[in-house]
């Protein structure tokens, strides 16, 4: 050994540290059993006077410090460690250890004095190196044992044992999550992170990302530690919604989407939000602080690069997620509001938050059917209306319509119409949750109130399509509510219900569908089909999946539809005649021919003006061109409309057989004499069909559940043609 090969340059001595932990365990245990005999004193009851008052409140607080002074002590100890195996005793050990091991090294005789052929400095300097890392190691690991001394002394929830911490979370956990909280604040604010003990070491992070990521990696290794994570996310629910505008970058006014790192940063932050949100780790302050963030955006970011929203599960995480929804529409949807920076199409805020909250599905319906003003203000940013509008194209003076739209959602809408599914569909009628059927009555009251505010306006695509759902899935709720003249509200069942009213149910689907088309084909055939099962059920409902509105409403509903789509029809054959009164006039005034009688019904919209004439003896352009200046679009649309409803009966007629042969009652030679009958089976033939009904329409013997076919027949009738009075 060389003459310096007895030296180790770290000095102190670990069996010191670790004697010192011990005696601070031990009088941590003597300071508890001092609070335990205190505290017992006062167990019987001869306490009672006012001097027996007054001691006792001297014993009691006497016994508080005591257990106060017995916290501090059995921290200190766990700090110090009370062998050179735990603690900083085990740091300062193996820190003397391995110095000792690199200075043999660089002493070795072999190496300083008799210096081999090819011999360098090399190994020395490795030596070197190596020493510099382990005391630079041991002088983190004292800073940080300093800073938990200091720490535990000082903490008011440490110091009173009386202060337990939550899900049984350790001392080191609850220190390690104040620091990072404290860290994350600090960092986001601009400030100096050497400023908070115990804090990791950030001098060699090059950027705010790099230094974020180091708590971000923490919180994803603590992924399974609820108690940590509670206790973090209840000290850093004021920063979290900021980390994403901290990370952000913007170029000309305009925000640049996030590079990579700082995407699996936010991402690493989410699942930690994600993961303390399942269940009931969020305190109610840090969840009133999460879900009204003052920069939505932010916040929006954060969602987007997260996990989806189904990994926030139920509870608090789908009320997080709902309440979060609600405020941000709110804030992000005034009229006029223009984010600075501006963000671009694939930074957009309410389509992050609305996904992940429809992801959830359980957050969607929360929020719209809490029954807060908020969820009625969320229904109407979410049904996004759009008006055709005149206007006039500055450079060429040209007069254009242009789609508006109504709102500041999201650009294709295809967020809100997925919110809207996941907030209704499919139905759920067994009670056990109490914000699903109270999510559809405030959609469909919105709906209805949107159309009678502006009724020129239709929704924009995927929103449309969305109602639609709603219309088909809801269609025994519309049928009874045609019957419905009270107030809106939700019905008890059971099953429940969304009790709307009549004059609803007409605006609701005038709003879905607004025209003729195959999808509002589809349902009013969906009405009919869904009348057929009801019959075919009874009253007893004898079908699984019976529809619980009965045939006689869905007869009604039927009717409501007729009569929408014949207005429809007549609205758009004067639409035509308008058309054409305006082609007479220009074709009157370009011929000079004002003023003569009127050659068309007095009651026609065109009856302003007759068939342009010239000099009395010109032959009439429509004789020329008879399609361009056609008149009676309105009259042959009535006559249509008339023949069609006359036409119906045979129509229900075929239904109400139909459910007759559905219910699964007839006599098994009856129901082939039937289905041989059938239009269907007689490609569409009805002679066959009215054949049969009238010989067993009024046949008791071909009766449903008590009822003659006719009679049933008869009421379906009836209130189809109710609606048409």
């Amino acid at each position: 050994m060389g003459p310096l090969g007895g030296l180790n340059p770290i000095v102190g001595n670990p069996d010191h540290v670790a004697a010192l932990g011990a005696w601070c365990y031990e009088l941590a245990a003597e300071l508890d059993g001092l609070s335990a005999a205190l505290a017992n004193i006062l167990v019987d009851e001869f306490w009672s006077s006012d001097a027996g008052v007054e001691f006792g409140t001297l014993v009691t607080s006497i016994s508080s410090r005591a257990r106060q002074a017995s916290y501090r002590f059995q921290h200190a100890a766990d700090v110090y460690g009370r062998d050179v195996y735990h603690g900083y005793a085990s740091d300062l050990d193996t820190a003397q250890r391995e110095a000792k091991t690199q200075v043999s090294a660089l002493t070795d005789p072999a190496l300083m004095f008799n210096n081999p052929p090819g011999w360098t400095a090399e190994p020395a300097s490795d030596a070197g190196k190596q020493l510099n890392l382990i005391v630079e190691r041991l002088e983190a690991q004292g800073a940080a044992a300093a800073a938990k001394l200091t720490w535990f002394a000082t903490n008011d929830g440490l110091a009173d044992g009386s202060t337990p911490l939550p899900l049984g979370e350790s001392e080191d956990e609850h220190f390690a999550a104040t620091t990072d909280a404290a860290l994350l604040r600090v960092l986001l604010n601009g400030g100096d992170p050497t400023s908070i003990p115990g804090a990791p070491d950030l001098s060699g992070a090059p950027d705010l990302n790099a230094k974020l990521a180091i708590i971000a990696k923490e919180l994803a290794n603590r992924q399974k530690d609820p108690a940590f994570l509670q206790d973090f996310m209840d000290q850093a629910a004021d920063s979290l919604p900021g980390i994403a505008r901290a990370l952000s970058t913007s170029d000309h006014g305009t925000l640049v989407p996030f590079d990579p790192n700082a995407q699996s940063t936010l991402r690493l932050f989410a699942s930690a939000l994600a993961a303390a949100a399942t269940g009931t780790n969020l305190t109610p302050s840090a969840l009133a602080k999460l879900e009204a963030p003052a920069d939505p955006w932010s916040m929006a970011m954060l969602l987007k690069y997260g996990p989806s929203g189904a990994a926030y599960g139920t509870g608090q995480g789908a009320l997080l997620l709902a309440k979060l929804t609600q405020n941000a529409e709110h804030q992000l949807q005034p009229t006029g509001l223009t984010p600075s920076p501006e963000w671009p199409p694939e930074l957009e805020p309410l389509n992050a938050i609305l996904r992940r909250a429809a992801e959830n599905g359980e957050a969607a319906r929360i929020a719209l059917g809490d029954g807060t003003p908020l969820a009625a203000e969320l229904a109407r940013h979410l049904l996004i209306t759009q008006s055709l509008v005149h206007v006039t194209e500055s450079r060429t003076l040209v007069d254009q319509e242009k789609w508006v739209r109504s709102d500041h959602g999201t650009t294709d809408g295809n967020a809100e119409a997925a919110f809207l599914l996941a907030a209704g569909i499919p139905p759920s009628r067994d009670g056990s949750d109490p914000y699903a059927i109270a999510a559809v009555l405030n959609v469909f009251s919105t709906a209805s109130d949107l159309h009678i505010e502006h009724q020129s306006s239709t929704l924009i695509g995927p929103v449309k399509t969305a109602l639609q759902a709603y219309t088909a899935v809801y269609v025994d709720d519309l049928a009874m509510s045609t019957s419905n003249y009270g107030r809106r509200q939700l019905g008890h069942g059971p099953p429940p219900w969304v009790a709307t009213n009549g004059g609803d149910v007409t605006n609701i689907l005038e709003l879905a569908y607004g025209s003729d088309s195959h999808e509002w084909q589809q349902f009013r055939s969906g009405i009919l089909n869904q009348a057929v099962d009801s019959i075919a059920a009874g009253s007893d409902k004898h079908m699984a999946d019976a529809p619980f509105s009965d045939y006689i409403r869905l007869g009604k509903l039927n009717g409501i539809a007729n009569d929408i789509e014949s207005g429809w029809s007549r609205a758009g054959a004067m639409s035509a005649d308008q058309a054409a009164s305006t082609r007479l006039m220009l074709a009157n005034a370009a011929l000079g021919a004002f003023g003569n009688l009127s050659l068309d019904s007095v009651s026609h919209p065109s009856s302003l003006y007759s068939q342009p004439i010239a000099g009395g003896g010109a032959p009439l352009l429509e004789k020329l061109v008879p399609s361009w200046f056609g008149t009676h679009h309105l009259d042959t649309v009535n006559d249509q409309i008339n023949a069609d409803n006359k036409g119906s009966d045979t129509n229900l007629q075929v239904l109400v057989a139909r459910a007759l042969l559905k219910s699964g009652t007839m006599d098994p030679a009856a129901a082939n004499e039937l289905r041989s009958a059938m239009p269907e089976t007689n490609g569409g033939d009805v002679v066959p069909f009215i054949g049969w009904s009238s010989k067993h329409f009024t046949d008791s013997a071909y009766s449903l559940y008590g009822d003659k076919l006719s009679t049933i027949y008869t009421n379906l009738q009836t209130q189809f043609d109710r609606e048409q009075d």
